[in-house]
């Protein structure tokens, strides 16, 4: 009889633990913090896993095609021979190509000054 006396006593006096101001909610986002990242370390880890599979998949086949079917992978450049008339024509090409680039960035500096004019 003491002994139940003494435990009710006892778990009377014991007082719960208040938990303090907005610790449930700092709970809840420390968890969605760690679900996000379980989420993108599931999708970095499964494009690495399916770029390495598409790697090997293509290396299978570029080894069947060489092995089995004796196709040769090798790129023929041909021969490019410059004539002494080709030097003008190469120098009004590289003037036309200049112009082109410096008028792709007029246009582009023109376009950020209309954006930023907006």
């Amino acid at each position: 009889m003491n002994k139940d006396k003494l435990l009710k006593k006892t778990l009377r006096a014991k007082r719960t633990a208040d938990l303090h101001y907005g610790f449930e909610n700092q709970a809840m986002n420390r968890i969605f913090i760690e679900a996000k990242k379980h989420k993108k370390r599931t999708a970095v880890l499964s494009l690495c896993l399916l770029s390495s599979v598409s790697l090997a998949m293509i290396a299978g086949l570029i080894i069947v095609l060489k092995i089995y079917f004796l196709v040769d992978f090798s790129i023929k450049i041909p021969n490019f021979h410059i004539f002494q008339g080709s030097g003008q024509i190469l120098g009004f090409y590289i003037y036309i190509a200049l112009i082109v680039l410096a008028l792709l960035a007029l246009d582009t500096y023109f376009r950020r000054l209309k954006k930023k004019s907006n």
